[in-house]
């Protein structure tokens, strides 16, 4: 190997040797954000940053309605959301009769899910688009939608045929904006957990939304998956959406889900980041799962007091690539 090729592999690797070996990165206004909005004590005089966090974590509305030292900050951040999720809400109501018509199993996922849950107002928990879980009937919802005045909106890159794609996009123009519907068939790119995507249908929930929800315990294994899958470079809505979800699950049946989705590793590591972000009660949810072989190492490795809990901050496209590994279930 060449000098130059090996300082460029030296190089390469410095972000992972301080991601395994750096002491851990604390960020003032990440943290005091997380105790404003678990009532916790914090700085008022990082109200500033703890607003700029709270935009970026993309829980803006949330934080304007139960911290008041940043109304006066986030008042026109959260007024705009608001009209975001009025619409959201309208496009809702515009698919669901269609897809109701059309007759298949689904189930609203991520943060509308959540919503059904454990937020006060749908607004509470900012969205960019609605997804719904429809699992190998697809096709048959997206005609439905087509016929009910929806486009296709789907990133040809993604793939171009509904049959085979993991998940498809659509849109439609309401009330001078445009909703888009992310439908799921599957809700990872490889295989590095298994979403049993048949239960959580089977699961679903009805009468708390337009359509049906999934369940607490897959929404709680959904947004975990969506976590890991992104690198953990997700915001902090993701997070609070596990806080809030876990008191409606019990030990045994988060084990029992996270079972059937190959999720356990993950969820275990998961929890851990919500006891240290949040002070949150996740013992016995953890002593349910059993703790993984790599645990120790997997705890150290999401240490981190920042934005995500990374131990140091990763690239994204490095995030993306190692987490998934890192937390998949062995098979012994």
């Amino acid at each position: 190997m060449t000098t130059e090729l090996a300082s460029q592999a030296m190089k390469g690797l410095l972000p992972l040797v301080q991601f395994a070996l750096g002491p851990p990165k604390r960020e003032p206004a990440a943290i005091a954000l997380r105790h404003a909005l678990t009532e916790r004590s914090w700085s008022v005089r990082l109200v500033e940053s703890v607003a700029e966090s709270a935009d970026n974590g993309q829980v803006a509305v949330m934080a304007h309605a139960i911290v008041p030292a940043l109304r006066q900050a986030l008042a026109q951040l959260a007024a705009q959301q608001r009209r975001l999720d009025v619409l959201l809400e309208l496009g809702l109501a515009h698919a669901a009769p269609a897809v109701r018509a059309a007759g298949a199993p689904c189930a609203l996922m991520k943060g509308s899910a959540a919503i059904a849950w454990v937020y006060p107002e749908s607004a509470w928990r900012q969205r960019r688009d609605l997804d719904l879980l429809v699992g190998e009937r697809l096709p048959e919802v997206r005609r439905a939608l087509l016929a009910r005045g929806w486009e296709d909106a789907n990133d040809p890159r993604l793939g171009q045929d509904p049959h085979h794609v993991r998940a498809w996009n659509m849109s439609v123009t309401l009330g001078g904006g445009r909703v888009s519907l992310d439908l799921h068939r599957h809700l990872v790119h490889s295989p590095w957990c298994r979403p049993d995507v048949d239960l959580m249908l089977a699961s679903r929930v009805e009468g708390r939304a337009a359509l049906p929800v999934t369940a607490p315990a897959d929404t709680i294994i959904n947004t975990a998956i969506h976590l890991i899958g992104t690198g953990f470079h997700e915001p902090l809505k993701g997070w609070l959406d596990l806080l809030r979800l876990l008191p409606l699950v019990s030990p045994v049946e988060l084990r029992a889900r996270a079972r059937a989705h190959e999720l356990v590793t993950g969820t275990w590591t998961c929890l851990g980041v919500l006891g240290r972000w949040f002070d949150a009660p996740v013992a016995e949810h953890r002593a349910a799962l059993g703790r993984p072989l790599l645990g120790p190492l997997l705890d150290h490795l999401a240490a981190g007091e920042h934005a995500t809990p990374e131990r140091r901050p990763l690239p994204r496209g490095v995030a993306y690539r190692l987490w998934p590994r890192l937390l998949k279930d062995l098979r012994l």
